[in-house]
């Protein structure tokens, strides 16, 4: 699923903690990880300390590190074309901050522009050689759209790989219906969550559909923590197809901010998406590495 694994770094402390997540990540799915660095300052002394000491960190499993010059947006976005990522892993603080409600520009134009799925980390969980929490719970928020169809495999295959529970959540606009016609609804989206979920789940585990009504970044998170939720699945759509609709960048946004938890937001191409990954696949085994992956 995860055969490159992308770790954006501007080679700061806090960035380290983001090693854990990534080692464990490059374990279970035989990854190769790219460490990239875009430098837009001078490469002194404790720059090259910073990136040998990363090196180390990622010994035992296979690592590059690599710096880059330019601009660091461009770099990064043309880098996870060029390399076919297949996951991003990005913290949300480091040489950009988090100063408002969203992710810092670094994080916020992988998070939007990335066509690949993106991990997020809040600094608040990092610490620099810590382990990295077991995986014991994935909540998946999902708006029932073909988009969601992607997040819904990663994230089956996350709960499988993990051997752990499985939560499906769907939130709907809160009602001021009739109790009977507001229950029908629920009624209706229970069905329709459990129609999602795919052949064979029910051999290795119990998925858990849930339908709340209200906002859903506050419900999304509300569950995640009732539940004691350690990663959170989101789907959202590319910009060529529009926003989604509970699930929007802004919702997004809100709950990467606000998870207590690391959050793997999936791209959504619908119909397209298995072309994609054929596509990316037969890049691999040609060779090629002039050409960009699809986009």
């Amino acid at each position: 699923m995860f055969s490159t694994i992308m770790l954006a770094t501007d080679l700061s402390f806090s960035v380290e903690g983001l090693v854990p997540y990534v080692m464990e990540t490059a374990r279970v799915y035989g990854s190769k990880v790219l460490a990239v660095h875009v430098r837009t300052n001078e490469w002194g002394e404790l720059q090259e300390e910073a990136a040998v000491r990363l090196k180390n960190q990622l010994g035992g499993i296979p690592h590059e590190v690599i710096i880059k010059d330019g601009d660091v947006q461009s770099e990064l976005l043309t880098f996870v074309q060029q390399e076919c990522v297949d996951l991003v892993v990005v913290g949300t603080h480091g040489r950009t901050g988090i100063g408002r409600a969203l992710l810092g520009s670094v994080a916020e134009a992988i998070f939007r522009e990335a066509p690949c799925p993106v991990l997020t980390i809040r600094s608040q969980m990092l610490r620099p050689g810590a382990e990295p929490p077991t995986v014991k719970e994935v909540l998946l928020a999902t708006d029932l759209t073909s988009v969601s169809a992607e997040a819904t495999r990663y994230a089956v295959a996350l709960a499988q790989e993990n051997h752990c529970g499985l939560n499906i959540l769907h939130v709907l606009p809160q009602s001021d219906e009739a109790i009977a016609i507001a229950q029908q609804r629920v009624t209706e989206a229970l069905r329709r969550l459990e129609e999602a979920v795919p052949r064979g789940t029910h051999l290795w585990c119990d998925p858990y559909c849930l339908v709340e009504e209200g906002n859903p970044a506050e419900k999304i998170l509300e569950v995640a923590s009732k539940y004691s939720v350690n990663m959170i699945v989101l789907g959202i759509r590319p910009h060529s197809l529009g926003l989604a609709t509970h699930l929007a960048r802004r919702t997004a946004h809100r709950v990467v901010v606000g998870a207590t938890c690391p959050v793997l937001t999936v791209r959504g191409w619908g119909k397209h998406a298995r072309e994609r990954e054929t596509a990316k696949r037969k890049l691999r085994q040609s060779g090629e590495s002039a050409g960009l992956c699809p986009a």
